[in-house]
């Protein structure tokens, strides 16, 4: 990698590179961003022909192993019966609490606000928002799944592929907060995607945005956008 990698941040020189097996991550001693950036090719694949190692792996190795070619698909990511459950597990009741928390310290009001928790399977978070007076609207990748949510919890759910849906055609409503979270990262294309989320927000409306990074480097952020009028 070129030794004069800048922060992607505030563009300063005064960055360290550490190799991971799939990125080059850059860490930056001034503002102390960390981003990455994704290698075209991985080890393997230069010993291991990739025809090969797909039908003799495991899918899940597969995928961990090998960089994506344009022949995985979200569902080679997604398991559709981990949502098919509606238990009340220790997790998902955290994920709440974070959530509530969240929505708490920023003052954002739930009685008779309209949210748009995108990719919020399995619902469980929505449901609660219910509970507590919002309207809400989720979305999901999986047909089945969608189903589950509106027959097992009772909550408006709706169809939505980042690879091939417009948001912007989710919904007739305007909402008051739209939460993206830990699926941003399956976007194709970002600036269609934020332009679609601009439509479907209400005039001092808001965005919770939260993603993790991987297991080498994590980087865990929540920003809240707020659309003034």
């Amino acid at each position: 990698m070129k030794q004069n990698t800048t922060c992607s941040l505030c563009r300063s020189n005064n960055v360290d590179v550490i190799n991971t097996y799939k990125h080059h991550a850059i860490v930056c001693r001034d503002c102390t961003n960390v981003s990455h950036k994704k290698k075209d090719k991985y080890l393997l694949e230069y010993v291991f022909p990739r025809s090969l190692a797909r039908a003799a792996l495991p899918r899940k190795a597969f995928l961990r192993l090998y960089s994506d070619k344009g022949d995985f698909t979200a569902s080679d990511f997604y398991d559709d019966s981990s949502f098919q459950s509606t238990s009340d597990t220790e997790w998902r009741k955290s994920e709440v609490e974070q959530v509530l928390d969240q929505l708490t310290l920023l003052n954002i009001s739930l009685k008779d606000s309209k949210i748009l928790d995108i990719s919020g399977g399995p619902g469980y978070v929505g449901k609660k928002l219910s509970t507590l007076g919002a309207n809400v609207l989720v979305t999901e990748y999986s047909e089945s799944t969608v189903n589950a949510m509106n027959s097992l919890n009772g909550i408006q759910s709706k169809v939505f592929d980042y690879n091939v849906d417009d948001i912007s055609k989710i919904s007739n409503n305007k909402f008051d907060l739209i939460m993206i979270r830990s699926s941003i990262i399956f976007c194709p294309n970002l600036d269609e995607f934020i332009e679609g989320i601009k439509q479907l927000l209400k005039p001092d409306g808001k965005v919770l945005l939260e993603s993790y990074g991987g297991s080498n480097w994590s980087i865990n952020f929540h920003i809240f956008i707020h659309r003034k009028q």
